[in-house]
């Protein structure tokens, strides 16, 4: 199944809301629990509201995959979602994701020639976080892939990643990573006891490349340790 519970490929407008919903132990090839894809041209928009994501795996995005769409998660957890290509919790092409008051924790990304992450934002999409935790979550090569770890959140290709008022304990692969023409605006953030200790991983904290802007601005970086470099 390309879903493990919902998929959606929309040719008209289409709006979704869910709320106060538990998906627990679903499995798919490409998105352990949400797949939505829209035609160009249409509108595509899901909410979530109170909803739980715990144990949910898929070869390619642990929870959910979104392109050409647009999201808004609010107090949502997501909890032990797994993936064996690299995208532990949230793939996006072409899409707009707003995440408020939410808790990614135990989540794990394992080896891919993508890079390995939690949250993956590509070509021309929009990603605000605020006030939300990222407690505990792995995200590094366990093989010894040349990709390595790209942290919790990792922008390619011409994004836009806002993140505002977010705590990161303890993720194992480093935080943020951005690459190609990324606008990156992090603030009143911190940044603790994350670790990149692999050969193949990036910075414990930021890492970027390629034209990227970076802001960083009234956030707390403390304790983080890394083979390369830790901010």
């Amino acid at each position: 199944a390309v879903g493990g519970v919902i998929n959606i490929n929309a040719e008209s407008d289409v709006n979704i809301t869910s709320i106060n919903t538990l998906f627990e132990n679903n499995k798919a090839e490409q998105a352990g629990c949400i797949f939505a894809h829209s035609k160009a041209g249409q509108h595509l928009h899901l909410d979530l509201l109170n909803v739980s994501f715990v144990t949910n795996k898929a070869k390619k995005c642990g929870a959910l995959y979104l392109s050409n769409s647009q999201i808004v998660i609010q107090n949502c957890n997501f909890t032990a979602n797994t993936a064996d290509q690299g995208i532990g919790v949230i793939g996006a092409d072409l899409s707009q994701i707003t995440i408020n008051s939410t808790t990614f924790s135990e989540n794990s990304a394992l080896d891919s020639y993508i890079g390995i992450s939690l949250i993956r934002v590509y070509n021309h999409s929009k990603l605000i976080i605020d006030d939300t935790n990222f407690i505990n979550n792995n995200a590094t090569s366990i093989v010894g892939k040349i990709e390595g770890g790209k942290g919790a959140v990792y922008a390619e290709h011409f994004c836009n990643v806002s993140i505002y008022n977010c705590y990161f304990l303890k993720q194992n692969g480093g935080c943020i990573s951005c690459l190609h023409n990324v606008r990156l605006e992090v603030k009143q953030s911190v940044f603790m006891n994350n670790s990149a200790i692999s050969i193949y991983d990036n910075s414990a904290v930021i890492d970027v490349h390629l034209t990227t802007t970076l802001v960083l601005q009234d956030s707390v970086i403390m304790n983080n340790k890394a083979n390369r470099c830790t901010v």
